[in-house]
């Protein structure tokens, strides 16, 4: 069983999306939950083409539409995701759906005991695990606002969808 960050690409060329700052979005945001009356933010790429899993400044898990059906088809049963809206407006004007995704639930699968956590909470190396997994193939963990892990199974499913964007490193299992 293997586990993988999904992360955002780090090369110098990657288009980044501009929004304005929402300090009550970002409350919203950092607990899970179901969210309710959400207003929609609306970001501007001012140079490239937006990618699938774009990069931007409110740190939100900004997904295209193509990447939310993958990952829509990849989540386990007890996987808890809600899909915010969002628009995307690229650098010639042309405004683009996007999604924002929020753990609507943060099950507790890290190995207490092999993680590396500082400040009481605050995870700096997370070791999933395995066998309190279940079914789950995307989640993260309190305190996790942009972070995400995905199994295997889900990072060959935005690979073979050439999802752009996005980059893996592999998470520890225990």
């Amino acid at each position: 069983m293997s586990f993988y960050f999904l992360q955002l690409m780090d090369k110098p060329d990657v288009p980044v999306a501009e929004g304005a700052d929402d300090p009550d979005r970002d409350l919203v945001l950092a607990e899970p939950g179901v969210i309710s009356g959400w207003d929609a933010p609306t970001l501007r790429v001012p140079r490239g083409v937006p990618s699938d899993y774009l990069a931007n400044d409110l740190g939100l898990r900004l997904c295209s539409e193509r990447m939310r059906t993958v990952l829509e088809q990849a989540a386990g049963p007890d996987d808890r995701i809600q899909w915010l809206p969002a628009k995307v407006e690229d650098a010639n004007g042309s405004e683009h759906e996007y999604w924002v995704l929020h753990m609507i639930e943060v099950p507790d699968l890290l190995d207490a005991e092999r993680s590396i956590v500082v400040r009481g909470s605050f995870v700096v190396k997370p070791v999933v695990a395995g066998e309190r997994v279940g079914s789950h193939t995307i989640f993260s963990f309190l305190g996790a606002t942009t972070r995400l892990i995905v199994a295997e199974s889900t990072k060959r499913s935005l690979q073979g969808a050439a999802c752009s964007g996005i980059d893996f490193a592999k998470v520890a299992v225990a």
